[in-house]
């Protein structure tokens, strides 16, 4: 999948489940002007203990991977 439908998909995932979020590194460099060449998507997200399974659900194996156990436990943090 590439870089920006993937952010397309997160985005609109996050937007339609109304949970907070921010984009930040490189993509944000480059659309303020500062090109930079990598290809991650750094993201930070409020989640809450409720949005864990919608976010797991949303994003179903085989083409993602999201442990619950993982992210239900980073959210306790």
């Amino acid at each position: 999948m590439l870089q920006s439908r993937l952010l397309e998909k997160v985005i609109g995932f996050l937007s339609q489940n109304r949970i907070e979020y921010m984009v930040t590194g490189s993509v944000v460099s480059s659309l303020q002007g500062e090109p930079r060449s990598t290809h991650d998507i750094d993201l930070v997200v409020l989640l809450k203990s409720a949005d864990a399974k919608k976010l797991a659900d949303g994003f179903p194996s085989p083409d993602f991977y999201l442990n619950i156990n993982s992210i239900e436990e980073a959210i306790r943090f």
